[in-house]
């Protein structure tokens, strides 16, 4: 009925219907925007705005930005933002913006006028879904577990306070200690596995402060030298006891620390290399080859090695080298 009378105004019949919608309240004292009455008289926006401005009337209204809500869409307004929902969660200011239809700013600008604590995005939302309300502390805060008689802190998302004050719960370990590592790991040769044993904890603890401290690790090879794994029949080339060599068993391990001692250089020709190979020998001065004592050993390249045994000068001259070198 009504879009057929408006189909039947002429212009100036329109345009004094326009100033009418626009200067009059509704029944619940808002005020039609120009965009609506746009809409009932099938009309452009702009058009109205060019009937309102030619007839002297100022449109102060744009959109429903400015839109006028009434006291009691007000109290509404303010009711539903602080109120839960029956699911527990917020209705936020644009879901009651567009229920009034108005714009979100206008409901946020009651709300600040009312004193109404606008929530932040994180506060409202979380991936995705609208979050309930923190669960606030109960009661007052217990002291920490470990008897540091700080007070813990509460935790809302479990609803609880917590045990420990932060940082206590792991209190300090001897191993986290740099001189404790340094004289159980380095001097007295322990594993980490051994001292990860001691305190109920896995290796990879003793191998965080071990990086910690700048203490560098054994290599594997070392690791299982030291704990005997590989030695005797443990060793996968264990042939009942029986050598085929004169020397001792950690004769391979004793040869690197004297080629480290010596640098790697040939005590005798004074030749050097950075890879020598099997051409840099270790010596035994005495030729007995089961007295490993570091004063009588010597590093010498191959040449030099053949020369060496059963020569007495020779002898005696390695003897004063490792003097002045031990």
């Amino acid at each position: 009925m009504i879009c057929g009378i408006i189909h039947n105004m002429n212009k100036n019949q329109r345009i004094q219907k326009a100033i009418e919608l626009y200067t009059k309240p509704k029944e619940d004292d808002s005020y039609y925007a120009g965009t609506e009455i746009a809409k009932i008289l099938n009309v452009h926006s702009s058009t109205i705005y060019t009937w309102l401005k030619s007839s002297g009337i100022k449109p102060s209204r744009k959109g429903m930005r400015n839109a006028v809500l009434t006291s009691k869409q007000i109290e509404w307004a303010i009711w539903r933002y602080t109120t839960l929902l029956e699911d527990g969660t917020w209705m936020g200011s644009k879901t009651i913006a567009k229920r009034l239809n108005v714009a979100t700013p206008t409901i946020i600008h009651h709300l600040k006028k009312h004193g109404v604590k606008i929530r932040t995005p994180k506060e409202f939302m979380a991936h995705g879904k609208a979050c309930k309300p923190r669960n606030k502390p109960i009661g007052e805060a217990p002291l920490c577990a470990c008897g540091c008689g700080k007070k813990t802190e509460w935790v809302s998302k479990e609803n609880k306070w917590q045990a420990y004050y932060p940082s206590h719960y792991h209190s300090k370990k001897p191993f986290h200690d740099k001189e404790y590592l340094l004289r159980e790991y380095v001097e007295k040769k322990r594993n980490a596995i051994d001292i990860a044993n001691n305190f109920g904890v896995n290796q990879t603890a003793i191998i965080y402060w071990l990086k910690k401290h700048s203490i560098p690790r054994r290599s594997q090879a070392e690791s299982l030298r030291l704990s005997g794994k590989v030695r005797g029949k443990n060793n996968a080339a264990w042939k009942g006891g029986i050598a085929d060599w004169d020397y001792s068993h950690d004769w391979k391990s004793v040869c690197k620390q004297i080629k480290d001692r010596d640098k790697w250089t040939c005590q005798r020709c004074k030749k050097t290399k950075k890879r020598w190979g099997n051409l840099l020998h270790v010596h035994h001065i005495d030729e007995n080859k089961l007295n490993n004592n570091p004063s009588n050993l010597i590093s010498l390249c191959a040449t030099c090695h053949m020369e060496s045994h059963g020569n007495q000068i020779l002898r005696d001259y390695y003897t004063f080298v490792i003097k002045n070198i031990v």
